[in-house]
């Protein structure tokens, strides 16, 4: 992409690749970056004031965050996507009412996709609807069943229901997100899996 970039620093859709590929990297300064390079070129573009609002919703920038999601809004009335983004951004910020309100005009747009159903699962979720909630969770792994992030939210909400068996299990996913990966020393250390301690150690 930087090549392409480098042949054609015009060309937009190499640019929102670009910016795409540093979010998935989890590179969210840099990508915040790239998405205000994108605006800066074309104010109107609706997809670049999404990818503001969702880089800075991983940078808790929240209010900066949802005014970029609103612009987004305002400038694609009839994208489901970028309801769903504002509707995330809400429900962070605690603004139950109004994130069910952004999430549920996503689905009546026609979302159907693993960040919607993952979306609609938290703040279900965060209302009090566990079970419709661990549905969503479902459907959006059944797009997309090794979504490390998925896994890891769908445990904390099997967790707080006391599904401890399948809770714990989902919890195991963690270790693959960056932030919660162990160093090298403890990858390489032997995982007690349940089998008896009988003459061994236990490092907890």
């Amino acid at each position: 992409v930087d090549i392409a970039l480098g042949l054609q620093p015009d060309n937009r859709e190499a640019a929102h690749v670009r910016c795409g590929l540093l979010f998935s990297a989890e590179r969210y300064g840099e990508a915040l970056a790239a998405a205000d390079e994108l605006i800066a070129g074309e104010a109107a573009d609706a997809a670049a004031q999404a990818a503001r609002a969702r880089a800075l919703l991983k940078l808790g920038r929240l209010v900066e965050g949802l005014d970029a999601a609103d612009e987004a809004v305002r400038l694609a009335p009839n994208d489901n996507e970028v309801h769903v983004v504002r509707g995330v951004l809400l429900n962070e910020m605690a603004r139950l009412e109004e994130s069910l309100a952004a999430i549920e005009e996503a689905g009546r747009l026609g979302a159907s996709g693993k960040t919607f159903f993952h979306a609609r699962a938290f703040v279900r979720a965060t209302h009090g609807n566990p079970d419709e909630a661990l549905a969503d969770f479902e459907r959006a792994l059944a797009i997309d069943p090794g979504d490390v992030q998925t896994h890891y939210d769908r445990a904390l909400l099997r967790l707080a229901v006391g599904d401890w068996k399948n809770g714990w299990a989902d919890y195991e996913w963690r270790l693959k997100i960056r932030k919660y990966a162990p160093d090298a020393s403890i990858r390489q250390t032997p995982q007690w899996r349940g089998e008896p301690l009988a003459g061994n150690r236990l490092c907890v």
